[in-house]
């Protein structure tokens, strides 16, 4: 809904549906996603549904107030519903000072939306490529495989899969393994994010897209450095998450307090160095079901 560089903030949003799938109530989307500073200090904000975000609780009625409102609802039935909801957050505007990323999750139905922001103007762009500064480099081009089940065992979590003994290098479309086919999709970065809620989900009474709990994924990318050099990789997660480089493993994090972000000393060498990362995604308090992963390379 909003792809924003520099400074600024998020001042209100509008949106609009009219339901064209029928098999769940129109609000039913999964929630908001709001990542936040993804170059220099990430952070988010994870929704629910809706109506949560635009502060109702059950739906929506014809409720209208200074910060949040509902100026146009028809109610046919449980499953059959249009509206235009709006919430302003007033003194408490949601502030961004290097980039924003705001989105919704969706259904197949009709839907506009109107994010109301202030931005200083500034020459700030996103990368093409995995170099965002002369300090600071960001991968850009990323390959993401799974799932991998009952994740939400530590011990299980950590154990040895496959793809942890595949040769450094682009995989192809689909892995192979015994009985295990799994596909490989193709991502890229946005102000330093992945996101993986948009790849792996169920839909809840057929539609809602619902990111998936208590599986794992594995992601890899390559970091070119123009010399043999210390660094530090800052990685921020919302659970846990086992790190490789160049086949070394540097890192074993367990994070359970929503999204974290480490710093791990480490060796990069002169070329292409192949990071691989294991991560799951847990619904266990604090956790939001954030499958999101921001990674930077400081220098």
């Amino acid at each position: 809904m909003a792809n924003l560089n520099s400074e600024g903030f998020v001042a209100g949003i509008a949106i609009g549906y009219l339901q064209r799938d029928h098999s769940d109530m129109v609000f039913h989307t999964g929630g908001m996603t709001i990542l936040l500073d993804g170059e220099t200090n990430p952070h988010a904000i994870r929704g629910h549904n809706v109506e949560d975000d635009f502060g109702y609780s059950w739906g929506f009625n014809n409720y209208q107030s200074r910060w949040i409102g509902s100026p146009y609802h028809v109610n046919r039935s449980r499953t059959d519903q249009d509206g235009v909801f709006y919430r302003f957050f007033g003194p408490d505007p949601i502030a961004f000072h290097r980039s924003l990323s705001f989105r919704t999750g969706s259904r197949g139905d009709d839907m506009e939306s109107v994010v109301y922001y202030y931005q200083i103007d500034d020459s700030l762009g996103q990368s093409s490529t995995n170099e965002i500064s002369s300090s600071m480099l960001i991968p850009v081009k990323w390959q993401v495989t799974g799932l991998f089940p009952q994740a939400n065992n530590w011990e299980i979590f950590q154990q040895k899969e496959f793809v942890e003994q595949l040769p450094a290098g682009v995989w192809p479309d689909q892995l192979v393994f015994e009985d295990q086919t799994l596909p490989v999709t193709a991502l890229t970065s946005d102000h330093a994010w992945i996101d993986l809620q948009n790849v792996f989900f169920e839909r809840n009474h057929t539609a809602t897209p619902r990111a998936m709990i208590d599986h794992s994924a594995y992601v890899r990318t390559t970091v070119n450095s123009d010399s043999k050099r210390e660094a530090s990789l800052r990685l921020a997660v919302d659970g846990w998450c086992l790190v490789w480089l160049n086949s070394e493993k540097v890192a074993t994090l367990r994070h359970e307090n929503g999204l974290e972000t480490v710093k791990i000393p480490v060796q990069l060498k002169e070329g292409k160095n192949e990071l691989l990362l294991k991560t799951n995604n847990s619904d266990i308090s604090p956790n939001k079901r954030l499958w999101v992963i921001n990674t930077a390379i400081e220098l």
